[in-house]
């Protein structure tokens, strides 16, 4: 018995359906191929940096003060240490591999002028990232350790635990990695005017505020040297985004 023949609007519903199973399909498959590259990524740096634990452990050591030692409080501290720092030092390698993939996913679903504006984030928010881990390394984390080991100095021996210092040492480094991202949200407000370039500047006072306040959050010492440093870094990325906003929009 021959199938009923399909009018016009059954077949155009069908054939949306269709294409939208199909779109669907597409866009898991890239999807799929995105994470597929990201943890391929992380796991191939992962395995370079611990193998080389030892060289990125003894680069973390030499921000503690000198005469400092360290020693394992319990068995297999230093197995646990040296897969936390192969961790963390392969995912800041890949980052700017795992960005650029998010930025091929959603490509094509954007405008032409929406491209380009991704396209620049793809690259600046990697260098803040690394900007964020240098910054983190040489000026937070030298007077923060200096403040916190050398606490009460000759009270106690200068020995600490490994697997905690370095706790502490990848937790600010990434901390301060992810606040320096503070340039990549107001560019976005700012460029899709959600708010002016007016507006960003006019709430200065709060910024400075928030920025002190953030730091001080972030910071988890009452060492005003370090809060002060990264406060200023914050609102110098603050305010510098605004200035690029201002001649883009010019």
């Amino acid at each position: 018995m021959p199938e009923p023949k399909l009018n016009r609007e059954d077949y155009l519903e069908e054939r949306k359906q269709t294409g939208f199973v199909r779109d669907l399909s597409m866009h898991l498959q890239e999807m799929r191929s995105v994470i597929l590259i990201s943890l391929a990524s992380l796991l191939l740096f992962f395995i370079i940096a611990f193998y080389y634990a030892d060289f990125f452990i003894e680069i973390l050591k030499k921000l503690a003060p000198l005469g400092s030692s360290f020693f394992q409080l319990k068995p297999g501290e230093l197995f646990m240490s040296s897969l936390k720092v192969g961790f963390f030092v392969a995912f800041y390698f890949s980052f700017a591999i795992i960005i650029s993939q998010i930025y091929f996913f959603v490509k094509p679903a954007l405008k032409e002028q929406e491209k380009q504006i991704v396209k620049g984030l793809s690259v600046f928010i990697p260098v803040l990232f690394y900007l964020g881990l240098v910054f983190a390394y040489f000026f937070i984390l030298p007077p923060l350790l200096d403040f916190l080991l050398n606490f009460k100095e000759g009270l106690v021996e200068k020995r600490y635990g490994l697997e905690s210092f370095l706790n502490l040492v990848l937790s600010i480094e990434t901390v301060t990695a992810i606040a320096f991202q503070l340039p990549v949200l107001v560019f976005l407000l700012g460029i899709f005017n959600i708010v002016s370039v007016k507006q960003l500047f006019a709430i200065w006072r709060y910024v400075i505020l928030g920025a002190f306040i953030v730091s001080a959050f972030l910071t988890p010492t009452p060492d005003p040297l370090t809060m002060s440093v990264l406060a200023c870094a914050l609102l110098v990325l603050y305010f510098s985004t605004i200035l690029i906003l201002k001649l883009i929009k010019r």
